[in-house]
């Protein structure tokens, strides 16, 4: 059984002049503040690993939704789970349930 994949690029453009706005900001934000704070992510990656993904694979309206809207989602009350940023398979449902 063959396990390697040939993924095509889903972002095969250099990443826009915004989307390396915000991978500098997140950078920024990983090398100065992430040390100073506990590390308490719910999810997997962490959300500002899960940002840098999104910035440099998607267009931009896209990353920043999906930044923002796994940032709202980690918080105290929420269980956290795998949430890649683009799903391997079509049972991204069951990826919740399988950890």
């Amino acid at each position: 059984m063959d396990t390697t994949h040939n993924y095509e690029p889903l972002y095969s453009q250099r990443p826009s002049f915004l989307n390396r706005v915000f991978l500098v900001l997140i950078a920024v934000y990983k090398k100065l503040v992430s040390p100073l704070l506990p590390g308490r992510c719910r999810f997997y990656p962490s959300c500002s690993a899960y940002a840098k993904e999104s910035f440099e694979k998607l267009p931009f309206h896209k990353a920043l939704f999906k930044s923002i809207w796994r940032i709202l989602r980690c918080n105290p009350f929420s269980e956290g789970y795998f949430d890649p940023v683009i799903p391997e398979s079509n049972d991204a449902a069951q990826t919740k349930e399988q950890l």
